[in-house]
């Protein structure tokens, strides 16, 4: 698994709160098409498939 890049990083913890891909995008004032590949790349770094495993993500961070 690969280490994710400061701004993923920054889009995950984003992501983790919730948001919708507009509010990130709005929120770190990028593109939501930035944001969503962004996200794509997130999930295949971490493996994930759907939204909801953001909640199984944040809650171990927890």
């Amino acid at each position: 698994m690969n280490a994710l890049s400061e701004r993923e990083h920054l889009v995950a913890e984003q992501y983790c709160k919730g948001l919708a891909d507009k509010e990130v995008a709005d929120k770190l004032g990028r593109s939501t098409w930035t944001i969503k590949a962004q996200k794509r790349d997130i999930y295949r770094k971490l493996g994930i498939s759907k939204d909801t495993n953001w909640y199984c993500i944040s809650s171990a961070k927890s």
